[in-house]
């Protein structure tokens, strides 16, 4: 994933506007959601933040870390 580059390299903003730009809600991948998720968060975005782990939380309840992010 071209974000974990950016992320190995101390890229934050850069690897966040890639998420999104390759972001498809209707068919999120568990992982890169929650990546941005956690990226939007970091970035002070707490609605879409919210808005995407509600997303996440609805598509893959299995994974403990959405309400991590919601809180």
């Amino acid at each position: 994933m071209a974000a974990n580059v950016y992320l190995l390299e101390g890229d934050r903003p850069r690897a966040l506007e890639v998420l999104r730009g390759a972001f498809d809600p209707q068919a999120p991948h568990p992982e890169a959601l929650a990546l941005l998720a956690t990226l939007t968060l970091e970035a002070k975005d707490y609605a879409e933040a919210e808005r995407l782990s509600l997303l996440g939380e609805a598509r893959f309840p299995w994974a403990a870390r959405w309400g991590r992010v919601l809180a």
